[in-house]
């Protein structure tokens, strides 16, 4: 109990720092769609499921 009170402390004062410095996570943000499944299966429809593009393996590697 004291150390999941103390714990609970520790994670009210980091949601206040964050706060503080102008990010509240719990903001909801909203991104402009620009692009719809359909439209991306039909442009690449042409590459092989199984061809590794590199992009999930530059990504994963950061």
């Amino acid at each position: 109990p004291q150390n999941a009170a103390s714990e609970a402390a520790v994670r009210r004062q980091k949601l206040a720092d964050l706060k503080a410095a102008g990010h509240d996570p719990f903001t909801i943000t909203k991104c402009k769609q620009d692009a719809f499944s359909a439209d991306l299966k039909e442009e690449y429809k042409d590459l092989p499921a199984e061809e590794d593009t590199g992009v999930w393996s530059a990504w994963l590697a950061v």
